[in-house]
């Protein structure tokens, strides 16, 4: 059976705490971080794998990171969707030898290609305010003539 859909979940976490309002009350903050992987069917090429990771809503004075990768590729297609608090909390991307291409912070909708098959996403925030955090997607893609 062919299976087009293959599910990690990378990271599940519950911090739940008490607190003392009138009565009993209860918040539970819970985040959860995934990455899909679409390997179209089996057999097909490597070329129509998307790999995805969201931050999803983060809080103050957080470092996130997490490679995303897709084997083989001589480059990516990453696009980046979402919003951080401008100026303050940045999503920066870093290519297979460390070497950062991109910056972003605020409301964010890019696309672009970078050589090689990995990069390295990282969110850092600040100590006050927070936003809702971003989704970022690669894929194989063909490198340009003439470099990226």
């Amino acid at each position: 059976m062919k299976s087009p859909w293959k599910i990690a979940v990378l990271c599940l976490g519950m911090l739940a705490s008490m607190l003392p309002f009138q009565g009993s009350a209860s918040t539970a903050v819970i985040g959860v971080y995934i990455t899909i992987v679409d390997s179209g069917s089996q057999g097909d090429e490597k070329t129509n794998d998307v790999v995805v990771w969201s931050t999803g809503a983060y809080a103050n004075n957080e470092e996130r990171s997490q490679i995303l990768s897709i084997p083989g590729a001589e480059a990516l297609s990453v696009s980046v969707t979402g919003v951080t608090e401008a100026g303050y909390d940045h999503i920066r991307l870093y290519d297979a030898s460390g070497k950062e291409v991109r910056r972003f912070s605020g409301l964010i909708d890019a696309t672009f290609t970078v050589v090689g098959s990995s990069i390295r996403a990282r969110l850092t925030s600040d100590s006050s305010v927070t936003e809702s955090g971003v989704t970022i997607s690669v894929r194989a893609a063909a490198p340009r003539e003439g470099g990226l």
